[in-house]
């Protein structure tokens, strides 16, 4: 009975580090560290083992998840809560790597971390918690950092002269500076900063801190103070506002037994006031009156395309099946070509956006929202009653499809645990956090990690379950519309406001005072850069990497390279070519590893490609996963290649590069192109099939090509608000072959204008479209009133140009043969099967 925790029992044999088991009885071993932690749940799902304590003395919490993995991660979360926009966590999440009471030198904790053989720490900083993280490759390196790094943390030193260079300064030349400081002057004015904080503003309560800038406003940062910093962290880095979350092969008493020269230091300062958990405060679920559309305006000299958010409040956190329902009634709705938003409003020939985001806030009342991405600004006053016309009909209709909702959730139950294999510390983690901030009792986590459990209980939910779920939080629930347009004179004046500003305030120090803070900010630098003595860092031998628990692969390919067989290896190879020809047409490689999903992958080398074929990547890419299909086993719509798709995987994805580009950007190898699919092991011939067939049966139509084309250019806008992306695509375009390098062909200089001439060969006039969207808007911006009535007349067009859409691929023009032509000249080129090279990942014996 002592050993049960919750409602799930942990044997005496997995705890072999604290207790020795004789069939019969249990008998404590020596050396263990119970006297200094309170267990508060131990329990096991779907294979880690996760326990978690809470000391005795301090309150702080551990918990440890044994994940079978050569790293160990540990997350060191301190639940942190904010009511104005000062950004006093984001200043704190720099500060503490800057030198600790016992360790006064900034980037000791780095130094340390590689030498322990780490890639170095890092932190984020979210709205209810900011969290410090160390990966290490094996558990003796990190017990080594770990007091270390709980010095940092809860002892900074917080020095002037560090909060003058990580956190704001005025220059020399009279600039503001510091990094805090240039980190959000570069994503103030972006359109998702401006969206989300004008979204949280209407969603929160004035009085909650779920609607505060955590990583600090501008304006703000300039007048904050290294005084309220440190009264800041005195009031919220306390250890029982901290939880430190180690995940890897870690033996328990060891880790515990690390605690207890940092429980001995904590309890020399003496003991702190009482205070209240935070985020307990019942002002922040208060509940919202009404629903409300406010329109807000970002800098962007391409007034082309706007964005729109609508968010809701849904259930509590610990409503779990609720929680796992909304995440499923979400991807059933927004998720994938062929869902109903998207089939609506993407996946047509004149389409309201190109991207639909669906995501979740998990705080002590879960935030439900949506975004639309680049929505032609012409079609942002009627979006919203578009997006409750479409959820109203499924609702009066009761048309979910509940097969296609039972592959949802099967899907999203793989997914999770697919999860756990390729991202355990992450995944089990971010439940393990969500639970230190608003978990209320030991029960709650393990209900928490239970997500294929909650899934299968959906499964057995009728239609009449899902049509509520979508009345009560979605039709019915009280929601938050942002209008988002951009603004080519905002831009302008949001420039010259700034260039006013820093004029004024060099004009107000003067020169004398200007040279004053330069020397300060110089001072400041030199001595922030004083390093450590060596002794630090030596004091504890390197690890010893013998003891890093690695995961075991077999490798077999076909091309003779790997000689030196193990046992293992020797059975995958007549495993593999039992019953086929010792030589392939093409590269195959097969890795085994226990896994319960098998990874399929083929890469398609673009090395020569003609020069008049390279420029269609972009279009080829988007549409090879959402094209119809014909051949020996008949025909598939598209509709019916992407719903098999989503039914037989657990994920699929393509790109330019083999670490996976994305749209105008290659990923490393970016000769390569790639499909990947995802699978259950037992599905793995059913992927094969999938990907023969996509490679030599997908057929290149109008319709499917004049969606992704439209779908690209609209992206385009996006692009252009990054900075960093736009420099990195000059470079490309400066260093790279013009003719013969995916770098240069794919990249969105090139491609704005390539796109826009294979819609105009598709019979798209796109100058007088944006000419004509353009004077919608402005007659939208001063009729509002009609709202209404245009979109039922625009719901009538898009009727009538649906049917247009059925009839499309029978208008084939020449120029339209001729893109269709390079297109499957394209596909030909890059599947000549001697070039193509499979991989084949994952438990194949």
């Amino acid at each position: 009975n002592t050993l049960e925790r919750g409602a799930t029992l942990l044997r005496p044999v997995q705890r072999k580090d604290l207790f020795s088991w004789n069939g019969t009885c249990v008998t404590l071993l020596r050396g263990n560290n119970m006297d200094l932690f309170d267990e508060i749940v131990g329990f096991e799902s779907h294979g880690i083992a996760l326990r978690k304590f809470r000391s005795k003395k301090t309150g702080l919490s551990v918990v440890l998840a044994e994940v079978d993995s050569p790293l160990v991660q540990g997350y060191f979360t301190i639940a942190t809560e904010a009511h104005d926009h000062d950004g006093c966590p984001h200043t704190l999440e720099h500060l503490i790597f800057c030198g600790s009471e016992q360790y006064p030198y900034k980037g000791v904790l780095d130094r340390l971390a590689n030498r322990n053989f780490s890639e170095g720490t890092n932190a984020w900083t979210a709205t209810d918690h900011t969290a410090y993280t160390l990966k290490t490759a094996g558990a003796e390196g990190f017990l080594t950092v770990l007091p270390v790094f709980i010095d940092h943390i809860l002892y900074p030193v917080l020095t002037q002269e560090t909060f003058v260079t990580e956190v704001h300064h005025v220059a020399a030349n009279g600039e503001n500076a510091g990094v805090v400081y240039c980190e959000m002057q570069a994503v103030e004015t972006q359109p998702n900063t401006i969206v989300n904080r004008k979204s949280d503003e209407l969603l929160w309560p004035e009085e909650s801190g779920y609607r505060s800038e955590t990583g600090g406003r501008l304006s703000n940062l300039r007048s904050l103070t290294n005084q309220k910093i440190i009264d800041y962290h005195k009031a919220y880095y306390r250890p029982d506002k901290v939880v430190v979350i180690v995940l890897g092969k870690v033996a328990l008493n060891d880790l515990l037994e690390a605690f207890r020269p940092i429980e001995a230091n904590i309890v020399s300062k003496g003991a702190l006031p009482p205070s209240p958990r935070p985020w307990s405060d019942p002002c922040n679920i208060t509940p919202l009156k009404a629903s409300t559309t406010e329109k807000v305006q970002y800098p962007n000299a391409d007034e082309s395309v706007g964005m729109m958010t609508l968010s809701w409040r849904g259930p509590m956190y610990d409503n779990f099946l609720e929680g796992a329902a909304l995440h499923a009634i979400w991807e059933y709705l927004s998720d994938g070509p062929v869902s109903p938003l998207q089939a609506a409003l993407v996946e047509v020939s004149d389409p309201f956006c190109t991207e639909i985001y669906a995501s979740q806030d998990t705080y002590a009342q879960i935030a439900r929202r949506v975004k639309f991405e680049d929505v032609p600004v012409a079609k942002l006053p009627t979006l919203r009653d578009t997006f409750f016309t479409i959820i109203r009909e499924i609702v009066s209709s009761s048309s979910i499809d509940m097969a296609r909702m039972g592959t949802v959730l099967h899907r999203k139950k793989m997914q999770f645990l697919e999860q756990l294999e390729t991202s355990p510390h992450d995944s089990v983690a971010a439940y393990v956090i969500v639970d230190f901030l608003y978990g209320s009792k030991p029960s709650d986590l393990p209900d928490a990690v239970a997500v294929p459990e909650f899934y299968d209980r959906l499964a057995k939910m009728d239609l009449a379950f899902w049509i509520d779920i979508v009345k009560r939080y979605i039709l019915d629930a009280v929601c938050v519309c942002v209008e988002a347009t951009p603004s080519a004179e905002l831009a302008q004046s949001l420039e010259a406001t700034e260039a006013a500003r820093v004029g004024e305030q060099r004009g107000t120090l003067g020169e004398k005072r200007l040279q004053e803070l330069g020397a300060i900010v110089e001072t400041a630098t030199q001595k922030n850069n004083i390093e450590g003595p060596a002794e630090i860092f030596t004091a504890k031998p390197v690890p010893d990497a013998t003891k890093i628990h690695f995961i075991n692969i077999d490798t077999v390919r076909n091309d003779d390279i790997v000689s030196d067989l193990s046992p293992k290896s020797l059975q995958l190879r007549d495993h593999v070519t039992a019953g086929h020809p010792s030589r392939l047409p093409f590269f195959l490689q097969f890795d085994q590893f226990h896994s319960a999903f098998v990874e399929l992958s083929c890469v398609m080398d673009t090395s020569s490609l003609p020069d008049h074929l390279r420029l269609y990547l972009e279009i080829f890419l988007e549409v090879i996963l959402k094209s119809p299909i014909d051949g020996d086993k008949g025909k598939l719509s598209y509709e019916d290649v992407v719903a098999g798709l989503e039914r037989d995987t657990v994920e699929f994805h393509n790109g330019c590069g083999l670490d996976g580009g994305h749209n105008f950007t290659c990923g490393s190898f970016s000769q390569y192109i790639y499909i990947s699919l995802k699978l259950e092991r037992e599905r793995y011939e059913v992927g094969v099939e999938w990907m023969r067939r996509l490679l030599w049966e997908t057929v290149m139509t109008k319709r499917r090509v004049k969606v992704a084309t439209r779908k690209l250019i609209n992206d385009i806008p996006k692009h252009k608000t990054n900075g960093f992306s736009m420099a990195k695509t000059a470079l490309k375009e400066l260093n790279y072959d013009r003719s013969r390098s995916n770098h240069a062909a794919t990249s969105l200089i090139r491609q704005a204008q390539f796109l826009k001439n294979v819609l105009a060969k598709l019979g798209v006039d796109i100058k007088k479209e944006d000419e004509d969207q353009q004077g919608e808007h402005l007659h939208a911006e001063g009729e509002e009133c009609q709202h209404e009535e245009q979109g039922e007349e625009e719901e009538e067009e898009e009727e009538e140009e649906d049917v247009d859409d059925d009839e499309d691929d029978d208008d084939m023009s020449e120029d339209v043969q001729e893109v269709l032509s390079h297109l499957n000249e394209l596909r030909v080129h890059v599947t000549t099967v001697s070039t193509l090279h499979f991989q084949v990942a994952g438990d194949i014996i």
